[in-house]
């Protein structure tokens, strides 16, 4: 890097592990360097260490490029400047603030100049940790409230980088809390009042400005979730068939388990995580509910009915086992060899067809009232067996693990 000269036949140069070096001397929390110059990707790796972000203009081997029609600013620059102090040189206001928090970071300033360079060269971006960038602005590391995410009766949240010499309101965004203790210091207690959701505030002054920070929590127990589908009105299904429900919200729950309860005419397949697969077994009503929780307990049951109607099924024509299973599964109609003619089964060549949802994976055709199917190739989800004797079509879902 030549260094600022107005006699061009005594230019001196800076190399940039020399210039690493004299940067290494600042004592400083967080530094930032945005550079210019031609070659400047080359500095980053010199440059690189801990609590520094580092933005160039170019790679290690590309010429910097000035910006026309006149060509008095570097291109690069030209944005990233305007993109921190928020207009350009000739007073255009300029929002690199895609968060909307008020605030420039340097990850922010460094995508808008690097997104309107139209200059053949490659902006480079170095952030150590990562996440520094996005949190790093001209005024420092922006401050942040810190604290538990549930509130079960109450809790202290503290905001992290606190200006020196700032002062600060806490307040709640409804009664649900309200400030116990710390009011106009950096830690607060808040104390639950009621259950949902609420927004803790806090609006830091410092050096005549203003930083509004917030962070939402919840309060106590989850709420009551909901299903998709609802069950209301009540579902009609047919024997056996197969029915998912999803749980479509659970406000509150933040990472909790869920409590799947099914009765009546319907049978729990399966349940995992935020859906629960069941079976209608014999005919009549059945319901399903769930209930959340988080750390603070369990919320009420959220749920539906289901009638299973008459027209169809009895019991299983077609059996499958293990299910669910993560190797392989025996098809088995000897449910069916009772119903039908046995010397026409075992004359007779029947189909089985493996399928997912309508796709076509396998079809085999056999005598055997008992066939294995291998299935570890397949992908984890649900599928169903198809039998196809004399014409007639048998149908049975099963749990790939």
């Amino acid at each position: 890097m030549y260094l600022w000269s107005e006699n061009s036949n005594n230019l001196k140069y800076i190399d940039d592990w020399e210039f690493a070096k004299e940067v290494n001397k600042i004592n400083a929390g967080t530094i930032n360097v945005c550079m210019e110059q031609c070659n400047s990707g080359g500095f980053i790796d010199n440059l690189e260490a801990d609590n520094r972000v580092i933005v160039t203009a170019c790679k290690h081997d590309e010429g910097a490029e000035a910006m026309p029609p006149d060509y008095l600013y570097s291109e690069f620059t030209y944005h990233w400047i305007s993109a921190v102090t928020g207009a350009t040189p000739d007073g255009t206001n300029v929002d690199a603030d895609t968060n909307n928090d008020g605030f420039v970071s340097m990850r922010e300033a460094f995508d808008y100049a690097e997104s309107h360079d139209t200059r053949p060269e490659t902006p480079q971006y170095s952030s150590t940790p990562y996440e520094l960038g996005e949190k790093l602005t001209l005024l420092g590391i922006l401050p942040t409230i810190s604290g538990q995410s549930t509130i079960c009766n109450q809790s202290t949240y503290t905001i992290a980088n606190f200006p020196t010499g700032a002062s600060v309101i806490w307040s709640a965004s409804n009664n649900r809390l309200q400030v116990i203790s710390g009011q106009g210091t950096s830690s607060a207690v808040f104390k639950k009042n009621g259950n949902g959701s609420c927004t803790i505030e806090a609006n830091i002054s410092v050096a005549g400005a203003t930083i509004p920070l917030e962070k939402t929590v919840w309060v106590g127990v989850p709420a009551q979730p909901t299903t998709n589908p609802s069950g209301y009105p009540v579902i009609e299904l047919g024997l056996h068939s197969i029915l998912t429900i999803n749980i479509s919200s659970a406000p509150g729950a933040l990472g909790g388990s869920y409590i799947w309860d099914i009765s009546g005419s319907i049978e729990n397949i399966s349940s995992g995580g935020n859906h629960c697969v069941v079976e209608a077994m014999s005919y009549g009503s059945g319901s399903y509910s769930v209930k959340s929780t988080n750390n603070c307990g369990t919320s009420v049951s959220g749920g539906g009915g289901v009638y299973v109607v008459q027209g169809g099924g009895g019991p299983k024509s077609v059996n499958l086992y293990p299910n669910p299973s993560d190797n392989c599964i025996t098809v088995d109609i000897t449910y069916l060899a009772d119903k039908i003619n046995t010397v026409q089964l075992e004359n007779n060549n029947y189909q089985i067809q493996l399928w997912q949802s309508h796709n076509l994976i396998k079809t085999i055709n056999t005598k055997s009232l008992k066939t294995e199917i291998p299935i570890s190739s397949l992908k984890q989800g649900y599928y169903y067996v198809v039998v196809i004797i004399k014409g007639k079509k048998y149908k049975q879902h099963f749990f790939k693990e």
